[in-house]
């Protein structure tokens, strides 16, 4: 998956801070859940499960974006070809 390859070439400080990052926003958001009176356990699970869809989306926008531009069937962006061009080993 992309979004962990990403992670994993991030120094062990940068992924500290990334795993800290996401621990802060799903406390917030489980406080949220509190204050409207929602069951948290439920909602944050439900959030949590739904963003395991939304990845494997971005994962499929990937492998077609690397597919279109691999056989040169679209011109894009240089800031997008840099931002997805990265190693095949951390595939």
């Amino acid at each position: 998956m992309y979004l962990l390859s990403v992670f994993y070439r991030l120094t062990t400080d940068g992924q500290l801070v990334c795993q800290r990052q996401r621990d802060l926003i799903i406390q917030a958001l489980h406080r949220r859940c509190v204050e409207q009176g929602a069951d948290p356990a439920i909602r944050v699970g439900s959030v949590l499960l739904a963003m395991s869809y939304v990845l494997e989306q971005v994962q499929d926008l990937l492998y077609n974006y690397r597919m279109l531009t691999f056989f040169d069937v679209l011109k894009c962006d240089p800031v997008l070809v840099e931002m997805f061009d990265h190693p095949s080993e951390n595939l």
